[in-house]
């Protein structure tokens, strides 16, 4: 067999914020050449309300506290951020288990949505029963937030230095929250698979 179609020999997996080291293959010009990449990471994330599970979803292992509040508010299983209590994060073998808990009234509506949250890429309407589950307006943004393109230009300029999973990978996507002066106040990435 050609050395460059050899099969890659595997690698000790070294972890490091979000990815891991592994051995790959690069096919430039015909040619496989065979190295070591960083590559972002991705696990499976099971939430849990209330001693219930609810789904799993598969994301970067950071910044996982983000991750469960986040995800609670946008699927509408909480309506403010101080509803939510984080028990534990536990890792398992298959994956992270995020234990939470809920007022029992949220729990409730839980089990009452009959949804099937499996396939999901969470963009949000894979997993929904009908249509009428999938038009979920957020409140309004209040009056007198304003900015301007140079604001924004400016915190998208400072973006890329804010993100290092995605300067040693290359593989992921950031959210960013932003000031008035369009400093940036938070950055979280996550494997860019949409």
């Amino acid at each position: 067999m050609p050395a460059d179609q050899q099969k890659p020999k595997p690698s000790t997996a070294v972890s490091q914020a979000g990815s891991v080291r592994r051995r790959i293959a690069r096919c430039l010009d015909g040619r496989v050449e065979h190295d070591e990449d960083w590559v972002a990471s991705e696990l499976p994330v099971a939430l849990s309300y209330n001693g219930q599970a609810h789904v799993v979803m598969l994301a970067t292992p950071n910044d996982l506290e983000d991750f469960a509040l986040g995800f609670s508010l946008s699927e509408a299983i909480i309506a403010t951020p101080q509803e939510l209590a984080l028990i534990e994060i536990r890792e398992r073998l298959e994956g992270i288990v995020i234990d939470m808990h809920i007022p029992q009234p949220r729990a409730e509506a839980i089990a009452a949505r009959q949804r099937n949250l499996s396939g999901r890429s969470s963009c949000g309407l894979c997993g929904t029963q009908q249509l009428e589950d999938v038009m979920r307006h957020p409140a309004a943004v209040a009056a007198g937030i304003r900015t301007s393109g140079e604001v924004l230009h400016r915190a998208l300029r400072s973006l890329e230095a804010a993100q290092p999973l995605n300067q040693r990978t290359g593989a992921t996507h950031a959210a960013a929250w932003v000031d008035g002066r369009g400093d940036l106040l938070r950055v979280r990435e996550d494997v860019g698979r949409h």
